[in-house]
């Protein structure tokens, strides 16, 4: 089908199970997703259905969709400027807040002492201003099957357009070589690289985080 990208203004909660099933299966084996979770599967659904909804309240939820079965085939979350993910009280309701309190000690202090100031850390100094004024991509994900058929690039296409609009950047991180490869390939621009050490108890190992941003031509 050729893509067709939708707004989800209020998501439906099997639209949200979909679209979190959809990004799990995109996730297998990704090396930042083990660390997050500390390689307890149990938590990915928890840590994904608490961001997508939290895009769903205060960000906006992209999906590309069959129109006629309704089936999500890729999914984009992002927040527009003044907008972060987790930065409000009715975002962390989402679930973010159990899924964060559910976690093991060590796990916790990984979260609290490395990845987040990493990571945050990094993307202040790299971004600057333009982290929290200008459009952040939080999550983005095809299934598996319909991979390689432009359906994400389409979603990103619809956020650079929304973008250039209102003259403000678009801004993620990614954590493959391979999709730092793509999005340039869309428009974005490096902007740096740090590893972020996994979690001894858990994690797989450390991994990368890309930064790049794409501004209107």
């Amino acid at each position: 089908m050729a893509p067709v990208v939708r707004l989800l203004e209020h998501p439906t909660d099997d639209q949200v199970e979909q679209s979190v099933a959809l990004v799990i299966r995109a996730f297998t084996g990704d090396l930042s997703l083990i660390a997050m979770t500390g390689g307890n599967t149990d938590l990915q659904a928890p840590l994904f259905r608490s961001m997508l909804r939290a895009c769903a309240v205060e960000g906006s939820y992209y999906v590309v969709m069959d129109e006629e079965s309704g089936a999500i085939h890729s999914v984009g979350g992002f927040f527009g400027p003044g907008q972060q993910v987790f930065t409000t009280e009715k975002q962390r309701e989402q679930g973010w807040t159990q899924f964060f309190n559910s976690l093991p000690q060590p796990l916790h202090k990984w979260w609290n002492d490395l990845y987040l100031p990493l990571s945050e850390g990094e993307l202040n100094k790299l971004l600057g201003d333009n982290y929290l004024n200008g459009w952040f991509a939080n999550i983005i994900a095809t299934d598996p099957p319909f991979q390689r058929r432009g359906y994400a690039a389409s979603i990103i296409r619809a956020i650079f357009q929304r973008a250039a609009s209102e003259e403000k950047p678009v801004s993620l991180a990614t954590q493959t070589e391979e999709n730092c490869l793509w999005y340039q390939s869309l428009g974005f621009k490096e902007l740096g690289k740090i590893t972020i050490p996994a979690d001894s108890e858990g994690g797989a190992g450390s991994w990368p985080f890309y930064i790049l941003t794409w501004e209107s031509p």
